[in-house]
């Protein structure tokens, strides 16, 4: 299977965070996984965010939060707009690991972003496609969950929906891409790294006071990390 994350333009809810050196990254824990495999993912994803020059700190958060039930989609207006939507998003990460994929959602999505989102979540992860994705290439659930959640944070911290030609932001994960992963050779691009450092550490800025359309669609329009299943999957 190649890998199948969302890499969405999603709005949720919370407080933007303000410019600082460490990126905090709230995770609402919702698959109840084991205590030591959520640890070690943190940890991995954290090792991964590092190689791009990005130092963060992985909290648990409390599912019964508001914010961990309020994913939107914010739709980017016409117009060289974007970098004022990117002014009002958190600027911190708040992901939510389910348990379960909505059953609309195809089973090689393995989560999704809201690059854009003021506040709630910006990152969703479903454990099940993780843990399927990781059966098909002989990998941990571990592995697969920290590349997963690393995908989706890129997307945040690039402000983009956009994919990368390689690497962890590639559109499709294939079996090369799997293969860098087990070995920790799975990294974001130069580029990538310095434009998610820069739009991490940028001053504050004000948003203007101004509303941009709100859609409330779960799944329409929302740009994937597709991956494809082995052609002895009956799902392929």
């Amino acid at each position: 299977m190649a890998a199948a994350l969302a890499a969405n333009c999603r709005t949720g809810v919370g407080t933007p965070a303000a410019a600082s050196d460490e990126l905090r990254i709230t995770v609402y824990d919702e698959a109840h996984l084991p205590p030591q495999m959520l640890f070690d993912a943190l940890d991995r994803l954290r090792l991964i965010l590092r190689q791009a020059k990005i130092t963060s700190h992985p909290v648990l958060g409390d599912p019964a939060n508001p914010e961990a039930s309020l994913f939107m989609y914010v739709s980017l207006p016409r117009g060289g707009e974007e970098s004022q939507i990117a002014c009002g998003a958190r600027r911190d990460i708040a992901v939510k690991i389910g348990g379960s994929s909505p059953g609309s959602l195809a089973h090689t999505v393995l989560g999704m972003s809201s690059p854009f989102a003021p506040f709630g979540l910006n990152v969703r992860i479903f454990d099940d496609h993780i843990r399927e994705a990781a059966l098909q290439h002989d990998l941990s659930d571990t592995i697969v969950l920290s590349y997963a959640m690393a995908h989706e944070i890129g997307h945040v911290l690039l402000r983009s929906c956009s994919h990368g030609e390689q690497g962890i932001m590639s559109p499709i994960w294939t079996k090369r891409e799997y293969d860098r992963m087990n070995g920790g050779a799975l990294v974001f691009s130069d580029d990538e790294a310095m434009k998610m450092s820069a739009n991490f550490r940028a001053p504050v800025c004000r948003l203007p006071d101004r509303r941009f359309p709100i859609r409330t669609e779960i799944f329409e329009g929302i740009p994937l990390l597709q991956g494809r299943m082995r052609p002895a999957n009956p799902h392929k």
